[in-house]
């Protein structure tokens, strides 16, 4: 299988370095400088990486409520359509998937918090990822379109993490 065979893209992000926890109510925590700058330097290898740069950028963020994520998602991706919504704040695996089975885009990205968004990559590709610190970036392809996906049916195509960006 090629990239090219694939049906479906998903980029899971999680959101930039935040302010500290206490700092405000929580969705109010607003990025850092630094996540900031880590926001913009992802940009920069999503457009300029030769990996990257080779799967189809998304058509849809679905972003959680949470002005750090929506902050993260506007730096990193630029003007793309956005579906932000409360239900993502807090969402599962399990919600994630309900969210993506009703796109019909052939590329989509998950802009979210850990644990749920580290979470969700190891139980689409069937294995544990390990640390997803702030600002990590995964994309999985996947045979299926986004609505037809299920748990395990992931292909870990690029992983990246702040201290490679």
């Amino acid at each position: 299988m090629t990239d090219a065979d694939l049906g479906s893209y998903l980029w899971i992000l999680r959101h930039a370095q935040a302010e500290a926890e206490g700092s405000a109510d929580d969705h109010a925590r607003a990025l850092t400088a630094k996540g900031e700058g880590q926001a913009r330097a992802l940009a920069a290898a999503i457009s300029s990486d030769p990996l990257l740069s080779s799967f189809p950028l998304p058509e849809l963020l679905l972003v959680s409520s949470a002005k750090r994520t929506a902050s993260t998602a506007a730096l990193a991706f630029g003007p793309i359509a956005v579906d932000q919504s409360r239900n993502y704040y807090h969402a599962g695996s399990q919600e994630w998937l309900a969210a993506l089975r009703l796109c019909d885009q052939r590329s989509v990205a998950v802009v979210g918090h850990n644990p749920s968004v580290a979470l969700l990559v190891s139980e689409l590709i069937g294995e544990d990822i390990g640390a997803y610190p702030p600002c990590s970036l995964s994309v999985l392809g996947f045979d299926a379109g986004l609505s037809e996906i299920a748990l395990g049916d992931g292909l870990l195509l690029a992983s990246w993490r702040t201290a490679t960006i």
